[in-house]
């Protein structure tokens, strides 16, 4: 690397994320190690990251087992209070549902807390060959493009902060409004006379705080995720794309699209290693979104009347379904657009320019190859499980799945 030479040289999304990560860390969420490239003397800008890896022991590793036992016990209470609560004769659907809702919140926060501990090593393997492709690819093409990325971190930055403090803002006045709620460990505090006091309450509210400030972590973590490695291939590939070439020597034309193809394949692996990651995960992850989003939009309509803090709560809710599907789907499913365009594009190209080319037998040749390699070059995505691959049009078939369910809960009269 010659980064020592190169102190303008455009950061990874991967180093911009850095304060991010550290973030995670110190919170608990996960313990990561950081490696950082080699750079000048008294270099006061984004330092490149090398490696980023699991954290083997240390305080920030203790704390966040302690997440996960916590948020394991949380999940495990809220099902105990659903099995109970559907148990009991004279329960009331809205409460039902209501359970459901807060334990497949925490329950999907749990699906990718337990990912990160099970292949946590892996998942830094692919952030760290990610960053490494990101910023070959950079200086390969001398590339001045990437400061949407500083952009997106900004944002996510404030999205961080204002859905933290929505979602305590909303828990509180949940648990002060409705402290008997099987939502809420104070349910069965409030049992025995001894606990039922104000300070016990003041105790399991900022408790329950804290579990929806965490579970908005997870799921701004996954999000943050799935949106910025989206971000990084779809700036690689409109680099190597042929809009974004000059115009070309006969053989300059050849070498560049030798080195775009290159470079899509080992895109495409990375993306295939993804996908082995994460599709399944994602499939879960969509499915009780899905599931959550038609309960919590079935709620303000048909009990409308309720009081209004909870009411609250459930628009918060499905307002974050929803952001979490508009922003994801379209950003995952542009991916295969835009593989699909560089491969459009180059065709294209070599189409106009090759009477134009005057090459010689021996590059006739090596032409001939590389548009056979340019044709065989299928698009990639991204897989949820091994049913489908996401594009821009997936949004469509959640939304129209999540109001076909509400309509039928609507005419149940549950």
């Amino acid at each position: 690397m010659r980064l020592e030479k190169c102190a303008d040289l455009q950061p990874t999304s991967a180093s911009i994320y850095v304060p991010f990560y550290k973030y995670l860390k110190y919170v608990g969420i996960y313990p990561y190690a950081f490696e950082f490239h080699p750079v000048p003397k008294n270099f006061t800008g984004i330092h490149p990251l090398r490696k980023l890896s699991t954290q083997k022991s240390g305080l920030f590793v203790i704390f966040n087992r302690f997440v996960i036992l916590v948020n394991f016990m949380q999940t495990l209470f809220l099902l105990a209070q659903l099995v109970w609560t559907i148990s009991t004769q004279h329960s009331d659907s809205s409460m039902i549902l209501n359970l459901i809702a807060w334990f497949g919140l925490y329950g999907l926060g749990l699906v990718v807390v337990v990912k990160q501990f099970m292949d946590g090593e892996a998942i830094c393997q692919w952030i760290t060959e990610t960053n490494a492709m990101e910023l070959e690819i950079y200086e390969r093409y001398n590339s001045r493009n990437p400061s949407s990325h500083k952009t997106a971190f900004r944002r996510l930055a404030i999205k961080m902060v204002l859905f933290s403090l929505t979602g305590a803002g909303i828990t509180i006045t949940h648990h002060l409004q409705y402290p008997d709620s099987p939502v809420f460990i104070y349910s069965i505090l409030s049992k025995s006379s001894y606990f039922k006091n104000p300070l016990f309450l003041t105790l399991s509210t900022i408790l329950h705080t804290l579990f929806m400030i965490y579970e908005l972590g997870f799921m701004v973590q996954h999000v943050s995720g799935c949106l910025n490695f989206c971000r990084v291939l779809e700036s690689c590939l409109n680099l190597m794309s042929f809009e974004s070439r000059e115009k070309f020597a006969p053989f300059e034309l050849l070498v560049e699209l030798d080195q775009a193809l290159i470079y899509y394949k080992r895109l495409d692996h990375l993306v295939k290693e993804s996908n082995k990651l994460f599709a399944w995960n994602l499939a879960i992850i969509m499915g009780g979104y899905s599931l959550m989003g038609c309960i919590v939009a079935f709620l303000p309509l048909h009990y409308w009347d309720s009081n209004s803090p909870l009411m609250l709560g459930y628009i918060f809710l499905f307002v974050t379904m929803m952001y979490i599907f508009c922003r994801t789907i379209p950003g995952m499913g542009k991916v295969y657009e835009v593989s699909k365009s560089f491969r459009v594009s180059w065709l294209r190209g070599v189409s106009y320019s090759k009477d134009s080319l005057n090459l010689v037998v021996e590059q006739g040749n090596y032409f001939k190859l590389l548009k056979l390699r340019l044709q065989s070059c299928i698009p990639f995505g991204f897989k949820c499980g091994n049913f489908f691959y996401i594009k821009t049009s997936t949004i469509l078939t959640f939304f129209s799945a999540i109001a076909t369910y509400v309509i039928i809960l609507l005419q149940l009269d549950i």
